[in-house]
């Protein structure tokens, strides 16, 4: 039996309506099943094709993918009136426990934690929270700049 890769269901469109904020032929973003209440509006950038982590993704995405988490990071920032985003990364266990690539994308508001590093326990935001919060970075990025 071959293991399904849940990241690239999501970026073929096999994904709840409304989570996704913004996709094309790099990325798909989307809001995060689980997020700390403090930090409300985390997001997801996933590369479209499937690439295990960092370590696995052709150096000619290096700079495309970048151009968009930075695009999301400042969209998040925008749209949740957060003093900055954090952004994080992680290759191989413990910290990886989706093996697709992916950023996430946290907006946080001075409080939360040490650094602004998000801190708490993870909770499961309701459907309907993250399709507000994907509009939400929507309307952000239709007044973002896109240089790529």
């Amino acid at each position: 039996m071959t293991n399904v890769c849940v990241f690239c269901q999501i970026a073929a469109g096999n994904r709840p309506d409304g989570v996704v904020a913004y996709e094309d032929d790099v990325v798909c973003v989307f809001a995060s099943r689980d997020q700390r209440p403090r930090n409300h509006g985390h997001m997801l950038v996933i590369t479209r094709d499937h690439h295990r982590n960092l370590y696995d993704l052709p150096p000619s995405l290096d700079a495309p993918l970048m151009a968009r988490v930075r695009l999301v990071a400042g969209a998040v920032q925008r749209a949740f009136g957060a003093t900055g985003t954090s952004i994080q990364q992680n290759n191989e266990p413990p910290g990886q426990d989706v093996f697709h690539l992916h950023f996430h994308v946290i907006p946080h508001h001075g409080d939360t934690g040490q650094g602004g590093v998000p801190s708490g326990p993870y909770q499961v935001v309701d459907l309907d929270i993250r399709v507000a919060q994907a509009e939400a970075v929507k309307a952000a990025l239709s007044t973002g700049q896109r240089d790529f």
